[in-house]
């Protein structure tokens, strides 16, 4: 049971205890950076294929997802096992160290761009997770959503599609793994970095 004693014996008065309610959750809010629907969130991920993702691609990201808003609160639509909406918070704490990079256009979307970002993703919920890195539409990987999920809903191309072969995976493991996943050499795909490096793309986090 609670007291909410001061340390000489004394009680808190509820003033006090909202006080430090209110600080701790201004604290809490201000981990979060100030993102929008629309902000593409990149991170380092703790499944089991990020190092190999990683070297590829030579970045520390490597999972990708975009926000959107749900009541007012912002969550990320992300392609995991399966496809979900996940707070924003809650995929934060998941990644190494609880850090995110936030990028967004340099050109701001309207308001029908951020709405049609927002509703267009939703048929895609509980869509399987595709570790082949296929490009249809069957089961869909993390930058892949990203990418179509911008090209159809605000015509804005984010990254771009490369061969696999372009990526770093010529030492025996790497390609030993792609072999045993069924991913070909001249496969088209999109990764995070990539979308990560867009010119077209300001950075909002971290600065």
């Amino acid at each position: 049971m609670c007291t909410n004693a001061h340390p000489n014996g004394s009680y808190l008065s509820r003033q006090e205890v909202f006080l430090i309610l209110f600080a701790l959750a201004t604290a809490l809010a201000g981990t979060l950076p100030d993102v929008q629907v629309g902000d593409i969130v990149f991170q380092e991920s703790t499944s089991s294929q990020s190092a190999q993702i990683q070297a590829a691609t030579n970045s520390r990201y490597s999972h990708v997802a975009i926000v959107v808003s749900v009541a007012g609160h912002p969550v990320v639509l992300e392609a995991v096992q399966p496809v979900k909406l996940t707070p924003l918070s809650e995929w934060v704490d998941r990644g190494v160290d609880d850090h995110i990079a936030v990028r967004r256009p340099a050109v701001p979307l309207t308001d029908a761009q951020r709405g049609a970002i927002a509703t267009m993703g939703l048929p895609w919920l509980g869509r399987n997770y595709d570790a082949r890195f296929r490009w249809d539409d069957d089961r869909l990987y993390c930058s892949e959503l990203v990418y179509k999920l911008y090209e159809q809903a605000t015509g804005i191309e984010v990254g771009s599609k490369r061969a696999v072969a372009e990526f770093h995976v010529d030492s025996p493991n790497m390609l030993a793994a792609l072999e045993k996943r069924g991913i070909a050499l001249d496969q088209l795909v999109v990764s995070p970095a990539d979308i990560l490096n867009d010119s077209d793309l300001i950075e909002v986090a971290p600065q």
